[in-house]
């Protein structure tokens, strides 16, 4: 690595800090901090858990640790600082940047084990305090991550003399756009609205083209960031703020699955995440949270190309005759579904029981898809990730989902390609072993589900 490839991931880190100290006037901090506690629980469970586990899981688990940690010192700034909007926004991209750029996630043995990891840490500390808002440090960060890191994984596969020039520069191109567009919008003061984004549209264009095509030397990757750009607004053009029917929804569904399909064709699964991160930054550049969910099958179908190429072992493809196919799908769709009405609830009670119920529909989650994805094998595993991959557009349908419904499907996401591919390995299963498996997980399931119900009991008590 050059001398700038070395210094950039802490430049990364720089700004992310310095961003958390940005605030705006009026803003107010949340009621309660008791929404840190899943994040330093999670932890926990996770550092004991990590002792008795096989090794791959091993790594995913300690990742698990530092996530949840360094996810909660951010939340714990930003709430502290009364860090604005804007300021969240720089700083995830910046954090993102720095956690690639140390190569979590490239060119490092177990790197995806790493990366599902830190995605379910992160959002153990994101989820609970952020639910229900607009706009949250913990929305950002996750989705930086999670655009960033697809790429820099998939540079393992078949492009391997990219990973360590890649993954420094992808979270440069992030900084420098947001960098461009708070820029230019506290130069015009917000009275001409239109000149910010159209602004960073044109810088990201440009950084994109530099980076794939010039720097890397893959003008067809620098090509699809293109059309991945062109795509968001073309969609923010179809989809108006706030309530969309069904059937605009399907029109912008088939742009995106056009684009998943285009961008697989020409460079596989980098492709494919290539035009995820750069509709990603274009997103949040137009601010327009809203259609998260539409790229997120651009993402999930990602997500699945990586879960494939960490198990090559696997069925080459989803396969709908399955029968353990379809039980993951439904499994999957269901759980996110349930996860996001949960977490968009609100509850006429306490912040505190309000973050409890949270934090157990959460774990909730997570024993399902963890069990569902281990329990039906690799048919099942790949159902699983298929649907949650397409489950935060179909909730978006029911005009009650928000943009944290893709934060839900990361999680989950990350804990199925974290636990898949060690407990396959070190664990046969027999009839009876799954019945056992089968009756122990209902069992914690049901027990979770009293404990929200208590919660939810005592809190109308109160109320």
């Amino acid at each position: 690595m050059s001398g700038i490839e070395i210094y950039l991931p802490w430049l990364g880190l720089a700004v992310g800090v310095l961003a958390l100290l940005m605030r705006e006037r009026g803003e107010r901090a949340p009621a309660s901090y008791v929404g840190l506690l899943v994040p330093l629980v999670c932890a926990l469970a996770a550092w004991i858990g990590a002792r008795f586990v096989p090794s791959g899981l091993h790594t995913a688990m300690n990742f698990v640790v530092f996530g949840a940690l360094a996810g909660a010192v951010v939340q714990f700034a930003s709430m502290t600082l009364r860090t604005s909007a804007k300021g969240a926004l720089l700083s995830a991209f910046g954090l993102a940047a720095f956690a690639v750029g140390m190569r979590f996630f490239g060119g490092v043995p177990d790197s995806s084990a790493r990366f599902a990891g830190l995605l379910v840490g992160v959002a153990s500390a994101c989820v609970p305090l952020g639910a229900g808002r607009r706009s949250h440090p913990g929305l950002e960060s996750l989705v930086a991550l999670f655009s960033l890191g697809i790429v820099a994984q998939m540079t393992q596969f078949g492009y391997r003399d990219l990973v360590q020039r890649s993954q420094v520069w992808l979270g440069l191109v992030g900084i420098v756009v947001f960098g461009l567009f708070l820029a230019v919008q506290w130069a015009t003061k917000e009275k001409r609205a239109w000149i910010a984004p159209t602004a960073a549209i044109i810088g990201i264009a440009a950084l994109s083209w530099g980076l794939f095509s010039m720097y890397l030397g893959e003008r067809r990757l620098a090509i699809i960031s293109l059309v991945g750009v062109a795509a968001v607004i073309v969609t923010a053009w179809l989809v108006p703020r706030g309530k969309a029917s069904a059937g605009i929804w399907g029109v912008a569904a088939l742009l995106w699955l056009g684009l998943t399909t285009y961008a697989f064709s020409t460079a596989y699964g980098l492709g494919m995440a290539a035009a995820g991160f750069t509709a990603v930054c274009t997103v949040f550049l137009l601010d327009r949270r809203d259609l998260l969910p539409a790229v997120s099958l651009l993402l999930g179908l990602a997500f699945y190309r990586l879960f494939r190429e960490n198990n090559p072992t696997v069925v080459q493809a989803f396969d709908i005759g399955q029968h353990y196919a379809m039980i993951g799908f439904v499994i999957g769709v269901v759980t996110l579904v349930g996860l996001t009405d949960a977490l968009m609830v609100r509850r006429n009670s306490s912040e505190t029981s309000s973050g409890v119920a949270r934090a157990l529909a959460v774990l909730m989650s997570l024993v399902v898809i963890v069990i569902a994805s281990v329990f039906f094998g690799s048919k099942g595993a790949i159902g699983v990730i298929v649907g949650l991959g397409i489950a935060p557009f179909l909730t978006r349908l029911t005009a009650k989902a928000t943009a944290w419904s893709v934060v839900g499907a990361i999680a989950l996401q990350g804990a199925a390609l974290a636990v898949y591919g060690p407990i396959s390995d070190n664990v046969t299963l027999d009839r009876s072993g799954k019945t056992l498996i089968l009756v122990w997980s209902a069992a914690v399931v049901l027990a979770l589900l009293a404990g929200v119900w208590l919660v939810d009991r005592r809190a109308k008590n109160s109320a």
